[in-house]
């Protein structure tokens, strides 16, 4: 992925919020997705392909209508270091 893949993903609106919606292992219609994510049904578009040409969620198109969407082993890992990097964030400096 390299550093400039990492800060696109992470410069990306809403692309952390759809992995954690994913997260868990759960498959979700692509409607599902842009129903709990509050945006734009462009912004929720480009960040799933951004997220897919990354490895970090698939997709899988069984009719025209039933998009699916599952967070990958990667995806997985990516969140738990973004959620590491909150947490030095989170953490008072004294």
């Amino acid at each position: 992925m390299g550093s400039e893949g990492v800060r696109e993903i992470l410069g990306r609106k809403r692309t952390v919020e759809i992995l954690e919606y994913l997260s868990g292992g759960e498959v979700r219609n692509y409607s599902d997705i842009e129903e709990a994510i509050d945006t734009s049904s462009v912004t929720v578009t480009e960040s799933l392909a951004l997220l897919r040409n990354h490895g970090l969620v698939e997709r899988n198109e069984v009719s025209k209508k039933d998009v699916r969407y599952e967070i990958t082993a990667r995806g997985e890992t990516f969140l738990e270091v973004v959620r590491q990097l909150e947490n030095v964030l989170s953490d008072s400096v004294n």
